[in-house]
């Protein structure tokens, strides 16, 4: 279990990022490869690929977990986006930004899947 320490820290960082600091403006053209897409991809990118570590650490990978845990990574994503529209104000609902999050731990999934099979065989 100590070994998902490092993803649930990421994941309150992800939060407080998200919703106590800071406050943005609504972007009329959204510009998919912005600053703050980048840091959202490698936000999820990081808790995916530390999340997935841990699972592998502790001897509980399995592929479909693995895919269970990848959406409840990106479901956490769309939850703060829709918390941070709901509740904060000068925070708004972007679905650029749920994509970064999506393509973030897909990317961490798949690299993790190429670790596995070459490990594996």
């Amino acid at each position: 279990m100590i070994y998902y320490i490092p993803a649930i820290l990421v994941g309150i960082v992800i939060f407080l990022l998200s919703t106590f600091l800071g406050a943005q403006a609504p972007n009329p053209m959204p510009d998919v490869l912005a600053t703050d897409k980048i840091g959202h991809f490698l936000a999820y990118f990081v808790l995916t690929s530390l999340a997935l570590w841990a699972m592998v650490r502790n001897g509980q990978y399995q592929n479909k977990r693995a895919w269970l845990l990848v959406g409840g990574i990106a479901l956490y994503g769309i939850v703060l986006e829709i918390v941070q529209f709901s509740f904060f104000p000068g925070r708004y609902f972007e679905w650029w930004d749920m994509l970064a999050n999506l393509v973030g731990a897909l990317i961490a999934k798949g690299i993790n899947f190429f670790n596995k099979s070459r490990h594996n065989g």
